[in-house]
């Protein structure tokens, strides 16, 4: 599917106070939770238990992750090496899981 038909179901998907796990695809659901704040044109806003600072996802992050996404799902392209493309690959990944899972 191209980005901006993902993009356009997140934007219609997403709610304030919507409560998404964390996901990776080596640890599965794992310890805590982010929690939308808000969803924009081109921005994603969550709130993440650990972090001091609400943490602003653009869309640009999403598109770069979606571009490897079914390399990551497969296990062929690792999360430890987004971190060029994204330092918001927890949420970006944990997000189209979620996704997914409303399928």
């Amino acid at each position: 599917m191209e980005f901006e038909k993902v993009w356009q179901k997140l934007q219609g998907n997403l709610r304030p106070r919507l409560v998404i796990p964390n996901w990776t695809v080596d640890k599965g659901y794992f310890h805590g939770s982010m929690i939308v704040v808000a969803v924009t044109d081109e921005v994603i806003e969550v709130e993440s238990p650990g972090a001091k600072n609400l943490q602003n996802v653009r869309k640009q992050d999403f598109e770069e992750v979606w571009k490897i996404w079914p390399e990551y799902t497969n296990g062929k392209f690792r999360r430890g090496d987004m971190v060029e493309l994204t330092r918001f690959s927890k949420y970006v990944i944990s997000i189209f899981h979620w996704l997914e899972m409303q399928a």
